[in-house]
C-alpha cells in the first residue's frame, strides 16, 4: 500500500502514533497525538522529534535515531519526557519498531505512546478495587468460595476463599486455594454441591440448594448454599452453617408429634405459627388453615378472669405472650379455654425461645391444671364449712352455759336499791338473808371487784340502755372466777328509766374448757390441712407423673434415636448430655413430689436416717426460693445418724429458712444493696442455723420458746413458737459419723 493508505489506516488509532524518518524528522501523528500533545499536525510535520524532547536529550538523538535504523531496533517501554504546546512536560512510554517496505519508498518508524500518569491512575484504581473487594469478601458474614472449572467440567479448583467460609470448615485459605474440591471435601460428590457448580458453570442460571449434610473426617454440619456464575466464568457458591436451626427443626417435630401435650409456636407481635394436633383437636379444629380462618391468634381463644389472675389477650397493655415471658419466673401464668365441647379447662403456660427459618419464635407449652384448680377450690370450701359449723356450735354452747349459771339482779332506780338472786347470791357468797340491798352499801356485802363490775354496768345502762361485761374477780376464799354479765334498762310509758336488770354468770370452766375446746379444734384444723395438703400433694403427684413419664419415655426414644441421626459427634455428645440432664430433672422433680407428699402427711415414722442427707434435701427444696431471693447459703460440718423421723426435722429446717428469709427481706428493706447469707453447720448432737437479718429483738428472746408465741402479724403465723415435738435422738451411743 501507499504511504497515504498507511497513514490512514493509523489516524483512526485511539492511542497516540507517530512516524518518524531516519534523520528524525516527524513524517506522521495521528489525530490522538496532537490531541495528547496539543500540536496540530501542521504545526509538527517536517519538524525534528527533538524539538519535543528535553536539551539534555537533543543532542543525543541524533546518534540514537542512526543507531536505532541501523540495527532494525524495536523499543518496548522505553521512557520519554515530551514537551506539551503549553510548556509542561508529559512522562510517556514509547513501543516502537522500525517498517520496511518495498512500497513505501524510505524505511520509517511506527511507534506508540502512552502516558504515564494514566497507567499509575489506572493502577491505582485497580489497587483500590481490589482492596474493597478483599474487604467485602473477607468480611461477609456468609462463607464464600470461588471456584475455576477444570477443563473435564469434571470438579473445580479454588481460586479465592474468605474467612468466614475457614470458620465454616474448619479450613485455613492456604490449604484450599489452587487445589481441586474434591481434593479438599472428598465426600463432596455425595451431595447435591457438585452438580449444581456443574450446571450453574453450564448455563449461568443461578441455584438455592436446600440445606444438606455434609461429613468428613475434619467437619461435619448442615450447609445451605447458593450456587451463581461470574462473568469471568468462574463459579460462586455462598454458604451458611444452619446445623442448629436443623436440629431445631427435628426437635420441634419430635414436640409436635406428642399426642398429651398442648403446643404452638408464635412470633412476638405477629400471629401465632403453627399448633400440634392435640391442641387442634381439643379447640375442635382440623388443621392449621382452619384455625387461621376463624382467629388472628391463639390468645382468642383465652378466657381473662382477673379475679383469679387467669390472662386474656391483654393484660392492661401488655400482649400476652410478653406477659408470659416477663412473668413465668415468678409465677404461674394461667388461662381459661374452651374445648370443642364447651367444657371450660385451665392452663398454665410457659414460653421458651427456639431459633429456625432465621426467624425467632417462641415455643409455648400448654398444661392443663383443671384438676388442680378444682380440688384447690373444692379445699377452701370445705375448710370455710367446718369453720362456720364450728363457730356456730361454740355460740351454742356458750348461750346454754349462760342460761344453767346465770344469776340475775335488779336495781329499782326510784328507791337506789338492788334485788339479787338467789343464784347471784350463790355466785358472789352473799348471806341467804340479803334479798335487798341498798346500792351504795353493795361493796360491803359482795366482792369489790364485782361490786364495781355492777356498778360499771349500771353506769353503761343509764348511758346506752344495755351493758356487757366479762371481768375476773376474786372471792373472799381467794379464787379467781371469770364472770360474764348482760343487761338492759326499763322504761315506763313516758319513757324514762324505772330499773337495770342483769344477768351475770360465772363462766370460769367454760372459759377454761372452751380455750381447750378452741386449742383442741385448732390442732384439729392444722392436722385437718395438713391431711388435705397430703391429698392434694398426692393429687399433683398423680397429675404430674403423667407428663413426666411421657419426658422422661420422649427423652429416653431420642436418646436411643440420636445415634442414628447424622449429626456431628460434638452435637450428639451435647444432646446426650442435655437428655441426661431432663432425665436428672424429671426423676428428681418425681422424687420432690413424692417427698412433698410425706412432708405434708405429718405421719411420724421413726427410722435412721443420715443428719447430713436431711439438710442436703431441704436445701434442695429451697434453692430455687434462695435463688430468687438472692441468697447465699453455706453449708459444712459432718453428718450423723439419727433415730428418728426425718421429715420432723425437715418441718423444723423449712420453719427456720422461711424465717430467715423473712428477716434478710426485712432487712433489705432499711439497707439497699445488702447481700442475704444463710450458714448451716453440723456438728456432733448439734444443728446450727444462723442468718445475717434484721435479729431477735431483745424482749421477744425470752418468748420464743413459748407455745404459740409469734410476732408476725394475724394470719402471717406459720409457726408456733419452737417446742417442736420430735422423735430424734442423737446420743452418743446410738450416734455415729456418717
Amino acid at each position: 500500500m501507499d504511504l497515504t493508505q498507511f497513514f490512514r489506516f493509523f489516524d483512526a488509532a485511539p492511542i497516540p502514533y507517530q512516524s518518524l524518518d531516519s534523520s528524525g524528522n516527524i513524517r506522521y501523528v495521528n489525530a490522538a497525538w496532537c490531541r495528547v500533545l496539543g500540536y496540530s499536525k501542521e504545526q509538527v510535520l517536517g519538524t525534528s522529534f527533538a524539538n519535543l524532547l528535553p536539551e539534555k536529550n537533543r543532542a543525543l538523538f541524533p546518534q540514537y535515531i542512526t543507531a536505532f535504523f541501523e540495527g532494525n531496533k524495536t523499543e518496548k517501554d522505553a521512557q520519554y519526557r515530551l514537551r506539551h504546546r503549553d510548556g509542561s512536560w508529559l512522562s510517556v512510554r514509547y513501543n516502537g519498531s522500525v517498517l520496511r517496505d518495498p512500497e513505501i519508498p524510505e524505511p520509517l518508524t511506527q511507534c506508540f505512546f502512552y502516558e504515564t500518569a494514566v497507567e499509575n491512575r489506572l493502577n491505582r484504581e485497580k489497587e483500590y478495587y481490589k482492596g474493597r473487594y478483599r474487604e467485602l469478601f473477607d468480611n461477609a458474614r456468609d462463607g464464600m468460595a470461588i471456584y475455576k472449572p477444570l477443563p473435564s467440567g469434571e470438579d473445580f479448583t479454588f481460586v479465592d476463599f474468605n474467612r468466614a467460609a475457614e470458620t465454616i470448615t474448619r479450613t485455613n485459605q492456604e490449604e484450599v486455594v489452587g487445589k481441586r474440591l474434591l481434593e479438599v471435601f472428598p465426600n463432596m460428590d455425595k451431595t447435591p454441591l457438585l452438580q449444581a457448580l456443574r450446571d450453574v458453570a453450564a448455563d449461568g442460571k443461578p441455584r438455592d440448594l436446600e440445606p444438606f449434610y455434609y461429613e468428613d473426617d475434619r467437619r461435619r454440619g448442615y450447609r445451605r448454599n447458593r450456587v451463581f456464575r461470574l462473568p469471568s466464568g468462574e463459579v460462586v457458591t455462598s454458604f451458611s452453617d444452619v446445623t442448629q436451626e436443623e436440629i431445631g427443626k427435628t426437635f420441634l417435630k419430635t414436640v409436635f408429634t406428642l399426642e398429651d401435650n398442648f403446643v404452638c409456636t408464635t412470633i412476638r407481635g405477629e400471629v401465632i405459627q403453627e399448633c400440634n394436633n392435640a391442641l387442634l383437636d381439643f379447640l375442635g379444629l382440623a388443621s392449621m388453615e382452619a384455625f387461621k380462618r376463624i382467629h388472628h391468634c391463639i390468645c382468642d381463644c383465652f378466657i381473662r378472669d382477673d379475679a383469679k389472675g387467669y390472662i386474656g389477650a391483654d393484660m392492661d397493655g401488655i400482649n400476652w405472650l410478653d406477659y408470659v415471658i416477663t412473668h413465668q419466673r415468678t409465677q404461674t401464668v394461667k388461662t381459661i379455654m374452651l374445648s370443642k365441647e364447651g367444657v371450660p379447662h385451665v392452663f398454665s403456660l410457659h414460653a421458651s425461645p427456639v431459633t429456625y427459618d432465621d426467624k425467632d419464635r417462641y415455643l409455648v407449652l400448654f398444661s392443663d391444671i383443671t384438676l388442680i384448680e378444682d380440688f384447690q377450690a373444692e379445699l377452701l370450701r370445705r375448710l370455710d364449712e367446718k369453720t362456720t359449723e364450728l363457730r356456730q356450735n361454740i355460740d351454742l354452747l356458750q348461750k346454754s352455759e349462760e342460761i344453767t349459771k346465770s344469776g340475775s339482779w335488779r336495781m329499782d332506780l326510784h328507791r337506789n336499791t338492788l334485788l339479787f338472786s338467789e343464784g347471784l347470791k350463790r355466785l358472789f357468797n352473799t348471806p341467804p338473808q340479803m334479798s335487798e340491798i341498798a346500792f351504795d352499801d353493795l361493796h360491803l356485802y359482795i366482792p369489790e371487784a364485782a361490786a364495781t363490775e355492777i356498778k360499771e354496768a349500771i353506769a353503761t345502762a343509764k348511758t346506752s340502755g344495755h351493758y356487757y361485761t366479762k371481768k375476773s374477780i376474786f372471792l373472799p376464799s381467794g379464787a379467781e372466777r371469770i364472770i360474764v354479765g348482760i343487761g338492759e334498762t326499763q322504761w315506763d310509758e313516758t319513757g324514762n328509766p324505772i330499773s337495770i336488770v342483769g344477768v351475770s354468770n360465772d363462766v370460769t370452766e367454760s372459759d377454761r374448757t372452751e380455750q381447750l375446746e378452741r386449742e383442741n379444734e385448732r390442732l384439729q384444723l392444722h392436722r385437718y390441712k395438713l391431711d388435705s395438703l397430703h391429698h392434694m400433694f398426692s393429687a399433683i403427684a398423680h397429675h404430674w407423673r403423667q407428663p413426666l413419664s411421657v419426658i422422661s419415655l420422649v427423652a429416653d426414644d431420642l436418646a436411643a434415636q440420636l445415634e442414628e441421626l447424622p449429626l456431628p459427634e460434638e452435637t450428639k455428645s451435647s444432646m446426650a448430655k442435655d437428655l441426661r440432664m431432663l432425665l436428672e430433672h424429671a426423676r428428681f422433680l418425681s422424687q420432690t413430689i413424692n417427698d412433698f407428699a410425706l412432708f405434708a402427711s405429718g405421719t411420724i415414722k421413726p427410722t435412721r436416717f443420715n443428719l447430713q442427707h436431711a439438710v442436703a434435701e431441704t436445701h434442695a427444696l429451697y434453692k430455687a426460693k434462695l435463688d430468687d431471693f438472692d441468697i447465699e447459703m453455706t453449708m459444712d460440718g459432718e453428718g450423723w445418724e439419727l433415730d428418728g423421723d426425718r421429715y420432723e426435722l425437715m418441718r423444723i429446717l423449712t420453719s427456720l429458712l422461711e424465717n430467715a428469709i423473712e428477716a434478710i427481706q426485712k432487712k433489705r428493706l432499711s439497707t439497699p444493696g445488702f447481700a442475704g447469707k444463710i450458714s448451716l453447720r453440723i456438728a456432733p448432737q448439734t444443728l446450727t442455723l444462723c442468718d445475717n437479718g434484721s435479729g431477735v429483738l431483745p424482749e421477744h428472746r425470752s418468748k420464743i420458746f413459748d407455745p404459740y408465741f409469734t410476732t408476725k402479724f394475724m394470719g402471717w403465723a406459720r409457726a408456733s413458737g419452737f417446742p417442736f415435738t420430735t422423735t430424734a435422738s442423737a446420743s452418743p451411743k446410738t450416734s455415729r459419723p456418717a
